[in-house]
């Protein structure tokens, strides 16, 4: 498009897990288009100023090129909803659209669910994992040394103890069915 301008920053903040992850805030200024009659008219008077987000996945290396891509068609969606429309010319401007993009990066740090769909849920998890992790850590450190011995035998035989625990529970239901034959037959 005609007199499309780009600005961009890349940022970091630290998500729920402490883990640092950077993203890009693209910011794409054009002339303002509306349809009058079934056309399309640029008012070269007005422009549009749009934001999208591009944040990287943990699991993810960092692409600046890619994430600018994918920010820019955040932008460019018609459904955004990051849009501004400046009636004046000159009113957005290289330090304005300076100014914004630091604005809504500095926002995202501090309220990462608003642009992450299920953060929140996810935080709540990990949080409950968290906490019940401390809870049995808690509970092993106040065990006996014998009890901590028992625990670490148990563990150790992993899927044996599994194989063990299913026999003695086939052979107890066995007995207990052999029990209420014998009782039916007094």
């Amino acid at each position: 498009m005609k007199n499309r301008i780009v600005d961009y920053i890349v940022d970091n903040f630290v998500d729920y897990t402490n883990v640092e992850r950077k993203f890009i805030v693209a910011a794409v200024s054009v002339p303002y288009t509306t349809t009058v009659d079934g056309k399309e008219v640029v008012d070269k008077t007005k422009r549009t100023l749009s934001l999208g987000f591009a944040i990287c996945n943990p699991s993810d290396e960092f692409d600046e090129n890619l994430g600018l891509k994918i920010a820019v068609s955040r932008a460019e969606n018609k459904d955004n909803k990051l849009t501004l429309i400046a009636n004046t010319t000159g009113l957005i401007n290289t330090p304005m659209v300076k100014a914004l993009l630091e604005q809504e990066a500095t926002y995202f740090k501090n309220n990462p669910e608003s642009r992450i769909n299920g953060y929140n849920e996810a935080k709540r998890k990990y949080e409950k994992v968290i906490a019940n992790k401390q809870k049995y850590d808690a509970l092993v450190a106040s065990l006996s040394d014998e009890e901590k011995a028992i625990i670490e035998k148990y563990k150790a035989l992993g899927d044996e103890f599994a194989k063990l625990n299913d026999e003695s529970q086939k052979k107890l239901e066995y007995l207990e069915y052999l029990s209420f034959i014998t009782d039916e037959m007094d």
